[in-house]
């Protein structure tokens, strides 16, 4: 049977449905087009951009719809011959390969920008590269659940997608190119998604890979592990030395036992700026890479050798949150940074509203906040012109927790 008699079109409604029968009324807006393959499924090769969603049966013309192609949901589409010439040499840039092979672009006519909602069904197993490249209207996707990879710029330039939940059988983000080869950043699976604050990666994720988060604005990653005591993590986690450059907005990262953190790191703003032929802040901008792999206590001692106080202040807060591991020696230092520094609080602490107060409410449900570090903590609100409500109830901590206090004299009321 010819490939053109194997393909099947069907028309598809604004909001999403597929219409295998006469539309009876109801009004079509484009055509929906699948490939029928040997082993009786079916491939999905293109979807219109003028719909608000993409909602994909189990089934379509009797068939399992078990893959999406690539660039199934972007403005163009390419010959199978021709894209199959992607990735090849010793440079690997998707848009240098579209400028090379514009002429034999296939461009949508109608595009307003891809559905706003993505649902695909469990029978989906494999999604093709730049599946949904620059939806520029996509908030929300539905995975597949038994989905094991996310290829390289599945989600690239989705500047609004907001939520995406990975499925729990996922293994791998993006690929792991050799050292040899040089990668663009429009190889990242989630490049270019600047609405997208927070990403939960399931504990079966053991790969991760270039630049999977360039320009994204993931401002908090929860990594889901197992529970344990002799090794930092359960599972050994490969990451491309470039999966987390350019992610100036990352400033969390946490392990997750059963849904609850257990361990968190502070990462800086624009780690981007960081010199490189710095040693001591070079290692900062692995921070996150290292994460996956050392012992809590190593993220203690490079906050503390590698001193910046938007890095290291964040990882006070971080480590006195979630202190697991956490030495004595360390949760002091900690403690006696956020005291010194409680009248710069925004060069570190996240959000603009209440910084005194949770700095506060941080510090007394702290092991080891003693009567000294209040004296000194209520020295510098003092002197700071800290809010007088704050004040009052460090005087109150004061009467209730601690006696002989010192530095009350530099108390400006």
């Amino acid at each position: 049977m010819e490939q053109r008699e194997r393909q099947m079109r069907f028309e598809v409604t604004e909001d999403g449905q597929i219409l295998e029968t006469e539309s009876c009324g109801e009004k079509a807006v484009g055509y929906v087009d699948f490939f029928a393959l040997e082993d009786g499924t079916a491939r999905l090769l293109r979807w219109p951009r003028n719909t608000t969603a993409a909602h994909l049966p189990e089934t379509v013309g009797g068939c399992r719809i078990t893959e999406i192609a690539p660039l199934a949901f972007a403005a163009f589409h390419f010959p199978t011959e021709r894209w199959e010439q992607f990735g090849g040499g010793s440079s690997l840039s998707f848009s240098v390969f579209c400028i090379m092979h514009a002429a034999a672009m296939q461009q949508e006519v109608v595009d307003a920008g891809g559905p706003v909602e993505i649902w695909l069904p469990d029978t989906i197993r494999s999604i093709g590269m730049y599946a949904f490249w620059h939806c520029d209207r996509l908030k929300a996707v539905r995975l597949p659940a038994y989905l094991e990879r996310l290829e390289s710029g599945l989600f690239g330039e989705c500047s609004r997608l907001e939520q995406v939940q990975l499925p729990d059988h996922l293994r791998q983000i993006g690929n792991i190119y050799p050292s040899n080869v040089h990668v663009m950043p429009d190889v990242g699976a989630f490049s270019g998604c600047h609405a997208l604050k927070e990403l939960i990666l399931p504990k079966t994720v053991t790969e991760i890979g270039a630049e999977s988060f360039n320009s994204c604005g993931l401002v908090h990653l929860l990594v889901e592990d197992e529970e344990l005591e002799d090794r930092p993590w359960s599972r050994e986690i490969k990451t491309h030395s470039q999966a987390f450059d350019h992610t100036a907005a990352l400033q969390w990262m946490s392990r997750c036992v059963n849904g609850t953190i257990v361990r968190q790191i502070g990462l800086p703003a624009a780690r981007d700026k960081i010199l490189t032929c710095d040693e001591r802040y070079r290692v900062i901008a692995s921070l996150p890479r290292l994460f996956l792999t050392e012992w809590a206590e190593q993220m203690d001692v490079i906050a503390k050798e590698a001193f910046r106080l938007d890095f290291s202040g964040r990882m006070a807060i971080a480590r006195l949150r979630y202190p697991e591991h956490l030495s004595d020696e360390m949760r002091r230092w900690y403690l006696e940074l956020l005291v010194e520094y409680s009248d710069r609080l925004e060069k570190f602490w996240p959000g603009e509203e209440n910084r005194e107060r949770e700095l506060l409410d941080l510090l007394q449900n702290c092991e080891g906040f003693d009567a000294q570090l209040l004296g000194e903590l209520m020295a510098i609100a003092g002197r700071s012109h800290m809010q007088p409500e704050l004040i009052y109830e460090m005087m109150e901590l004061r009467n209730r927790r601690f006696s002989g206090i010192t530095g009350m004299e530099c108390l400006a009321l």
